[in-house]
């Protein structure tokens, strides 16, 4: 699991390429009872998790 908390001006996780394939999703919120996303890979997860915020 990886956790991202309090990075509003966070626009991807890793520059260049970024293989996890055995991550399937992602925590909207500060505990492990938010909503699950998963945008087809981790970089698109977390540019549109914090676009929403």
């Amino acid at each position: 699991m990886v956790k991202v908390k309090k990075c509003p001006k966070m626009k991807n996780f890793c520059q260049g390429e970024l293989s996890t394939p055995r991550l399937e999703q992602a925590h909207l919120t500060g505990d492990e009872d938010g909503e699950l996303q998963w945008e087809g890979d981790l970089n698109t997860t977390i540019k549109h998790m914090f676009d929403e915020m």
